[in-house]
């Protein structure tokens, strides 16, 4: 059911992950996810065509951070960086999936 193709991954289908995985609430909305996205998609580097609007591997990674830093560690939920990062890998992503 995706429309990414291999090894990237296009916002619709970064999306649908995150909905199975639950990471939206209170804290981090769809319009903060689509600003992340396009952030952590700006071609600045030899690898990416700036045309293409899909995350390669090591962005994916990078969103997940980002997605860590906007949902628990700004809000002051979680202090550290680290234990956000952790926190959204293992509750919001592996538990929901």
């Amino acid at each position: 059911a995706s429309t990414s193709s291999f090894p990237t991954i296009r916002l619709i289908d970064f999306k649908k992950f995150l909905d199975v995985s639950k990471v939206y609430d209170q804290n981090i909305s769809l319009t903060k996810i689509e600003q992340l996205f396009v952030i952590t998609n700006d071609a600045s580097n030899s690898y990416k065509n700036r045309d293409e609007r899909s995350l390669h591997r090591y962005e994916f990674m990078e969103i997940i951070v980002r997605l860590a830093l906007a949902k628990y560690k700004e809000p002051k939920i979680i202090p550290s960086l680290r234990d956000a990062v952790e926190k959204i890998i293992k509750d919001d992503i592996i538990k929901n999936n």
